[in-house]
């Protein structure tokens, strides 16, 4: 059950921020897209895969900003067709190794050295360190809240419980 209640959760911050960027930089490159038979420029190109990752993130189907690439940035949903990216005016290629080499772009630029804390710490996305073990044991708190009203309230008592559980963030 628990298991189930963490399935209903968004993608990770990071993963947000990440896919965010690679949007960004769809947006911002200056390079035309083609998509089912047509060009189109980087702020229509970014907008439609924004779309995509709404609606792949509402059905849980995104997971890693690799999944976000794989699943709504390298080929349509109706016509399966490959996406292609084409920079100043040059040869078109797929967008699957373009939006995978700046992913490894922007984590390289984005990576900091461990601190001084060692492997059970990590930074919080505002910038504040948080012990691992603390954040682990938080969320065993609210999933246990979570298995409560199921005894208490019955599956639907417990499905509004994993929801109030997730919108928690840890602090």
């Amino acid at each position: 059950m628990a298991a189930w209640c963490l399935s209903l959760a968004a993608p990770p911050r990071e993963v947000t921020r990440e896919v965010d960027h690679l949007l960004q930089y769809i947006e911002q490159s200056g390079c035309d897209f083609y998509r089912n038979g047509s060009w189109y420029d980087g702020r229509r190109a970014s907008a439609h895969l924004r779309l995509k990752y709404e609606y792949l993130s509402q059905r849980h189907e995104i997971a890693t900003a690799e999944d976000f690439i794989e699943k709504a940035a390298t080929r349509s949903s109706l016509t399966s067709q490959v996406y292609k990216v084409r920079c100043a005016r040059g040869a078109a290629g797929p967008t699957h190794p373009w939006l995978a080499e700046e992913l490894a772009r922007y984590r390289a630029s984005v990576a900091s050295p461990p601190a001084s804390g060692g492997p059970t710490s990590s930074r919080h996305p505002a910038g504040e360190r948080m012990d691992t073990a603390a954040v682990r044991a938080y969320r065993r708190a609210l999933v246990y809240v979570a298995q409560l009203s199921l005894s208490v309230t019955g599956p639907a008592g417990y499905r509004d419980a994993c929801h109030w559980v997730l919108a928690r963030p840890y602090r």
